[in-house]
């Protein structure tokens, strides 16, 4: 499922993330805060993702599908920037294209307790999509 590990992926979101944060100086704590926030969301995303993945008999190893042609996650995924503005850009729209797979796997699925799952980590990624928004608008201007 690339959704759980694959190219734009939960596991993508996180590392990306928390590498942000890492690499930032501390006169930032407000986005060293929001980095690594959003951060812990995406790995409860992957908590809820991995326990629906062992419930339909999967095995949620670290790949992807399509994305990856079933490769293994690796930090290629990750994409580091190299400005606090580009970062946010970059963090921006790894959200919207977590969102319109999301929107996508939706379509294609028949469970509705699946597509409830789906459409509830869609609000918080909608969130992330304002809070890098905001990020931008301070930080990028």
């Amino acid at each position: 499922m690339d959704d759980y590990a694959g190219v734009s992926s939960e596991f993508t979101s996180v590392n990306q993330y928390l590498y942000h944060n890492f690499d930032l100086d501390e006169t930032h704590r407000e986005l060293s805060e929001m980095w690594i926030n959003i951060s812990i969301t995406e790995m409860l995303h992957m908590e809820i993702l991995a326990k629906t993945i062992r419930l339909l008999g999967g095995n949620p190893v670290y790949r992807g599908s399509t994305s990856s042609c079933g490769a293994y996650w690796n930090g290629g995924f990750v994409c580091y920037g190299n400005s606090i503005c580009n970062r946010l850009k970059l963090d921006l729209h790894l959200e919207h294209v977590a969102i319109n797979n999301y929107y996508k796997d939706i379509s294609l699925i028949e469970d509705p307790y699946i597509k409830a799952i789906l459409n509830r980590i869609i609000l918080d990624e909608k969130l992330h999509v304002s809070l890098f928004e905001k990020a931008i608008e301070k930080y990028c201007k």
